[in-house]
Order: structure tokens, then C-alpha cells, then sequence
């Protein structure tokens, strides 16, 4: 009997730019952190491993929004999404009874209900490819506090309309140390991924770095 072997891709490491919207889903203070420290972070779709280039430049636009309530007085200048926020009786009611599975119905419900709002937003997002879009709200979610940004990005994932967009959710206290960080993500999908698309690095030095993590996380060879 002969033995089938299944046929494997070759592993593209040529950069290549990312053309679709990027929307990553986390704190006002890990946006902050991302764009005054990060100039690449990583994220993961169809098996494909991406490296986003977080600077705004002629051909990028980088776009901050609040999709909470209220805002922390120092991201005043955050513009305001109103439909990806809950409302006030929702959120109260959740601070009362903690009843996050009754929350998650409801605010599930209120989206729907502003439907077409929000895919006028995601047509505008189809014309502004390649544009980079944080959606900040409060909480660290990482020792399982509870956001609505989380549903908001499951939402999304479970969205034909948002297929074309590279959706990344973040918890919000993501270390600082840039090396340790996205190579912890690498490590991740380490035996599951192929690394075969990626941004367009900004200059040799850069690119230099991405080599040396791709080594330092072991990246498989296919």
C-alpha cells in the first residue's frame, strides 16, 4: 500500500504589504503603548502570520476610537464610536447583578439593532484600505475581568462583513518589552503556522529584527 504525503506550501518570507483594514480591539492604554513603542506587532489570520506596521504613514492611516461610555480625561481626543457602546442601563444593570451572560445577550442585541449604523462604518472601512484602527475601551481582561470589546470582537469574527479586515484582540496589559511579547505570539502558533505574508518592513534594520525572532521562536521550516 503506498503511503499518501500530504503536499506542503513553500514558506514565503518575501515581505509583502498588508492591503485590508487592520482593527485591533484593546485599552486606551495599550493603544498608547503600541504607537509610542511599537513600531511592529503581530497578528494571526487563516494561518497566516502577519507583522503590522503601527506608524502612520502617506500610504497608512492610523485611527483611535473610544467605543466605551466614557473616556479616561488624558484620551479626551479619542473620537467617540456610539454604536459599539453599551448604554447606560445595560451597563448599570451588569454592575449590579454581574450577570455577564444576561450583558453578553443584551449588548449582542443592541448591535443588532444598530445594524445598519454600523455597516455604513464598515463600508467606510472598505474605501480606507490598509488603515490601521484601534477601538479602545477600560479593562484588562487579562485575570479575566469581563469587557464588552471582547463581544465586539467575537462579533466581528462571526461577520461576513468584516472578512476582508485582520481583526486582533489584545487584553490590554501586553508587557512593554516589544522582543518578549510578539515572540510570545510566534510561540504560540510555533507547529501550526506558516509564516507567509508580512508587512513591508520601514527599513534593512527592521527587517533584521523579524530575522532574528523568526530564529529566536523557531519557526518551523516546511
Amino acid at each position: 500500500m503506498e503511503e499518501e504525503y500530504e503536499e506542503q506550501e513553500e514558506v514565503k518570507n518575501t515581505p509583502q504589504e498588508i492591503t485590508s483594514p487592520v482593527i485591533i480591539f484593546t485599552t486606551f492604554w495599550d493603544c498608547k503603548n503600541i504607537l509610542d513603542n511599537l513600531p511592529y506587532i503581530f497578528a494571526v489570520k487563516d494561518n497566516v502570520v502577519y507583522v503590522i506596521n503601527t506608524k502612520k504613514t502617506k500610504d497608512r492611516n492610523v485611527m483611535k476610537f473610544a467605543i466605551s461610555i466614557t473616556s479616561p480625561p488624558e484620551f479626551k481626543d479619542y473620537s467617540r464610536l456610539n454604536m459599539f457602546a453599551p448604554t447606560y442601563r445595560i451597563l448599570s444593570n451588569y454592575k449590579k447583578d454581574k450577570d455577564w451572560k444576561k450583558y453578553r445577550s443584551e449588548y449582542v442585541e443592541l448591535l443588532k439593532k444598530r445594524k445598519d449604523e454600523i455597516l455604513k462604518w464598515n463600508k467606510a472601512l472598505q474605501v480606507a484600505d490598509n488603515s490601521l484602527i484601534f477601538l479602545c475601551c477600560w479593562e484588562n481582561t487579562s485575570c479575566g475581568a469581563n469587557c464588552h470589546r471582547r463581544i465586539l470582537y467575537d462579533c466581528f469574527n462571526e461577520s461576513a462583513a468584516f472578512d476582508d479586515c485582520i481583526l486582533l484582540y489584545r487584553d490590554g496589559n501586553e508587557s512593554k518589552e516589544h522582543k518578549k511579547v510578539e515572540a510570545s505570539l510566534f510561540s504560540k502558533y510555533k507547529g501550526s503556522v506558516k509564516l507567509n505574508s508580512v508587512s513591508s518592513f520601514g527599513n534593512e534594520n527592521d527587517a533584521q529584527w523579524f530575522e532574528k525572532i523568526i530564529e529566536m521562536v523557531d519557526i518551523p521550516k516546511y
